[in-house]
């Protein structure tokens, strides 16, 4: 038997046949729980910024899932190693992008927030 996916949860009844009697006997309900897609924002961060100084912090929500959320940061689609909800990338020489990546503890799933850009003004010296 093959069941669709579902999106929500949903309950299933299981009917079983007695070969010998010929009677259907309802066993039942089955209820399958489905987690919510993983999901994640950005918050933070301020453009434009003056050559060689640092943007506001960012901060990532995960939601969604299951369990705990864990976080790694990208600055200019490379990995910073920073792996806490928020993030401040330091002083800024050219215009940047950031975003995070947010996994789920329970097996769901990662989702990136939206990219940021930081345009940085031009060096005055």
């Amino acid at each position: 038997m093959s069941i669709a996916a579902p999106s929500t949860t949903t309950n299933y009844y299981v009917e079983a046949f007695d070969v010998c009697a010929g009677t259907g006997t309802c066993y039942g309900p089955v209820t399958y729980t489905i987690d919510a897609v993983v999901t994640a924002t950005l918050s933070g961060g301020s453009s434009p910024i003056c050559y060689n100084t640092t943007p506001t912090t960012f901060t990532a929500t995960g939601g969604g899932g299951t369990g705990t959320y864990t976080y790694l940061w990208y600055l200019n689609s490379s990995s910073t190693s920073v792996t806490t909800n928020t993030y401040s990338p330091g002083n800024l020489t050219t215009t940047s992008t950031v975003y995070c990546a947010v996994t789920s503890s329970g097996g769901c799933g990662t989702a990136n927030t939206g990219s940021y850009v930081v345009t940085v003004d031009g060096n005055l010296a």
